[in-house]
C-alpha cells in the first residue's frame, strides 16, 4: 500500500496546482464589482465545460493526447506574464483558457488518480475531500487576503506560470509508476445511478449558492482590495466549515452537509438581522456555511469511468450558472431587499434539501452525535473494491439493532437494509425506516408462504442498488453460537439474480452493546455505550457460482462461511460453518 501513496500524492498535487492557478488569476477580482465577477464566472464555467466536452468527444483517443491542448491552453493563459504587449481580449480570456487546460489535463489524469486510490485500498470521495481541504489552506490567502500585499496583482502572471509548471511536474512524477487498469464492466449502470442523480443536482445547487455567497461577502461592506483585518472571519469560517466534511466524509452521507450548511447560513442571516450590519460574527458564520457546502459538493457523487455526458457537464457548469443567476438577481436589488431575498431563497433551499436528502441528513446528524459513543473501524478488501453501478448484496452477522448504522459508516455505497418487523414497527422508527431510510420490512414469523421482502429486494437489485441482508433472519440472543444458520431466502434471491455481487462482512463488538440482546431487551434498562470499539471486516466481493446456488443447502453453508472468514480480517478465530441439513430444526432462541 505504501508504494502506491506516492503517485496518489503526486497526481492530486498536480490537480491542486492547476486549480490554484485559476484561483490566482481570479484573486485580482477580490472586492471588484459584480459585473467583473459574473464575467469571470462565465468564462471559468465555459472553459471547464468546453474542456470536459471535448475530452468526452475524443474519448476514443489515448487520454495522454488530452495533454496537448491542455499545454497550449496553459501557455496562452500565462501570456500576461510575457515581456511583450498582449491584446486586452487575450488577458480577459485567461480565465477560460486556464479552466479549459485544467479540465483537459484532469481528463487525461483522472483515471490514473482513481486507479491509484483504488489500488491503495482508499475511498476516492474522502481522499478528494481531504485534498480539497489542503487546497483551501493554500489558496484561501490568494483569493481573499493575498491582495493585501499586492503580490497577486504584481506577480500574478508569473505565479500562474509557476503553478502550471508544478502541475505538469507532479503528473510527470506520478507517471513514473505504471498506470493501474480499472475496467468497468459493460453491464454496469453508467454514472449517475438512481441514487447519485439527486446528489448531482443538489451538489450543483449548493456549490453555486456557496460561490454566490462568497462573492457577496466581497461585494458588500468591503474595501476594493480587502486585507486580513477585513477578511479573517471569512477565512476562519471557510476553513472550519471545510474541516467538518473532511472528517465526517462517508460518501453516502456527504450530501447531508447541504441542509446543515443551509441551517448555518440562516443563522448568519439571523445574526445580520439582529446586529444590523455585516459584523465579524456574521461573516464567520457565512464562511462556515460556504466551507461546508463547497467541500461536500467537491466530494459528493463523484463521477466514475462510465458516465452520462449531460450530468457530467452539469456537475462542472451547474454551480457557475447558478452562481451567476443568484449574483445577477441580488445585484438588481437594493441592499435590504437583497438580504431578505437571499435569506428566503436559502430558507426554501434548506427546507427542500432537508426533505429530499433526509436520509443522508439524518444519518450524518446521528453519526456526528454518536462519535463519542462508538469508535468504528473497518478493514478489508471490500472497502475499496465494492462494485459501483452493479447490484450488490451485502451480508453480515446480526447482533444489534445498530448494525446497519455501523455498516453505513464503513461501506462506500448507499444500501437498503432488510429489517425485522420487531424493530421496524416501533413508534417513530417505523416512519424513519419507511420514509427516510427506505428499509425493507421483514415479518417476524417463522413460516410463511409469501415473502414480499424478497420481491422488494429483487426490485432494488434489478436497479443496480445495494441491499443489506442479515441471513440469520433475527437478532442474536445468546452468547454462543456467535451466528445462527442462514435462512433459505438469500439463496433464492441470488438464484434469481446470479449476476449480483456478494460482499460478506463481520461486525465485532456489538454483543453487549446498548442495542443488543445481551443483558436484556435492546435499549431497555441498560446504560448507554461510551467510546465502545466496533470493528468491521469486509471481505472480497464475489459472485456465487450458479451450480452452487442450485443446491441451497451447500450455498447457505458457503455464504455463512464467507461471513465467518471476515473474522480473520479482524484477527479473530474463524469457525467452520456447520453443514445445513434438510428439515433441520432452527437454532434455539
Amino acid at each position: 500500500m505504501g508504494q502506491s501513496l506516492a503517485p496518489i500524492i503526486a497526481h492530486h498535487a498536480a490537480a491542486m496546482a492547476r486549480r490554484l492557478a485559476m484561483l490566482t488569476a481570479m484573486a485580482t477580482l477580490a472586492g471588484s464589482p459584480p459585473p467583473d465577477s459574473i464575467q469571470s464566472l462565465l468564462l471559468v464555467g465555459s472553459g471547464l465545460v468546453a474542456g470536459r466536452f471535448i475530452a468526452m468527444a475524443w474519448r476514443i483517443i489515448d487520454r495522454g493526447a488530452f495533454l496537448i491542448p491542455a499545454c497550449l491552453a496553459f501557455v496562452l493563459a500565462t501570456a500576461a506574464s510575457w515581456p511583450i504587449d498582449i491584446p486586452g481580449p487575450w488577458i480577459q480570456a485567461r480565465f477560460m483558457l486556464l479552466a479549459f487546460g485544467c479540465e483537459m489535463a484532469n481528463a487525461a489524469m483522472d483515471p490514473r488518480r482513481r486507479g491509484f486510490v483504488h489500488l491503495a485500498g482508499l475511498p476516492f470521495g474522502p481522499v478528494a475531500a481531504k485534498f480539497f481541504l489542503v487546497e483551501l489552506v493554500l489558496g484561501i490567502s490568494l483569493v481573499l487576503s493575498g491582495t493585501e500585499a499586492g503580490v497577486v496583482q504584481v506577480f500574478g502572471g508569473w505565479l500562474i506560470s509557476f503553478m502550471v509548471f508544478l502541475s505538469f511536474a507532479g503528473d510527470a512524477i506520478g507517471c513514473l509508476w505504471p498506470a493501474p487498469t480499472l475496467v468497468e464492466p459493460a453491464e454496469a449502470v453508467a454514472w449517475p445511478d438512481a441514487d447519485e442523480k439527486r446528489s448531482v443536482i443538489w451538489a450543483a445547487l449548493a456549490s453555486g449558492m456557496a460561490v454566490a455567497a462568497k462573492l457577496a461577502l466581497s461585494h458588500h461592506g468591503m474595501p476594493l482590495h480587502p486585507g486580513w483585518p477585513d477578511m479573517w472571519p471569512v477565512i476562519a469560517g471557510i476553513l472550519a466549515g471545510a474541516i467538518l466534511p473532511s472528517v465526517f466524509c462517508s460518501p453516502p452521507r456527504q450530501e447531508g452537509w447541504f441542509p446543515i450548511a443551509g441551517l448555518v447560513g440562516l443563522a448568519g442571516f439571523a445574526i445580520l438581522g439582529t446586529v444590523g450590519h455585516l459584523c465579524w460574527g456574521s461573516r464567520m458564520v457565512f464562511g462556515l456555511a460556504v466551507g461546508m457546502a463547497i467541500t461536500a459538493a467537491r466530494s459528493t457523487a463523484l463521477p466514475r469511468g462510465k458516465v452520462h455526458p449531460l450530468p457530467r457537464l452539469l456537475r462542472l457548469g451547474g454551480p457557475f450558472a447558478i452562481a451567476i443567476a443568484v449574483t445577477m438577481i441580488m445585484d438588481s436589488l437594493d441592499q435590504s431587499t437583497a438580504i431578505l431575498t437571499a435569506a428566503l431563497l436559502l430558507a426554501l433551499a434548506t427546507v427542500l434539501c432537508s426533505w429530499f436528502l433526509r436520509r443522508s441528513f439524518l444519518e450524518l446528524v446521528i453519526e456526528i452525535g454518536l462519535t463519542p459513543v462508538y469508535r468504528i473501524k473497518a478493514i478489508g478488501p471490500g472497502l475499496s473494491r465494492l462494485p459501483e453501478g452493479e447490484p450488490v448484496l451485502l451480508i453480515a452477522n446480526h447482533t444489534a439493532y445498530a448494525d446497519p448504522f455501523w455498516l453505513g459508516s464503513a461501506v462506500r455505497r448507499r444500501f437498503y437494509p432488510m429489517m425485522t418487523s420487531t424493530f421496524y414497527d416501533l413508534p417513530v422508527i417505523s416512519f424513519l425506516m419507511r420514509d427516510v431510510v427506505g428499509a425493507i420490512r421483514v415479518p417476524a414469523v417463522s413460516h410463511r408462504k409469501d415473502a414480499p421482502e424478497l420481491r422488494e429486494a429483487a426490485r432494488l437489485l434489478e436497479g443496480a442498488r445495494c441491499v443489506l441482508v442479515f441471513p440469520e433472519g433475527t437478532l442474536r440472543k445468546v452468547p454462543e453460537p456467535v451466528m445462527r444458520r442462514f435462512g433459505r431466502g438469500i439463496v433464492k434471491l441470488l438464484a434469481e439474480h446470479p449476476n449480483t455481487w456478494v460482499v460478506p462482512a463481520w461486525i465485532e463488538g456489538a454483543w453487549g452493546s446498548y442495542f443488543s440482546e445481551s443483558g436484556g431487551r435492546p435499549m431497555t434498562g441498560k446504560p448507554m455505550d461510551f467510546w465502545r470499539p466496533i470493528r468491521i471486516g469486509i471481505g472480497e466481493p464475489r459472485r456465487i457460482d450458479t451450480e452452487l446456488l442450485a443446491n441451497h443447502l451447500k450455498a447457505r453453508a458457503a455464504l455463512q462461511q464467507a461471513v465467518y472468514d471476515c473474522r480473520g480480517l479482524l484477527g479473530l478465530d474463524v469457525p467452520t460453518a456447520p453443514p445445513v441439513i434438510e428439515n433441520q430444526a432452527e437454532d434455539p432462541a
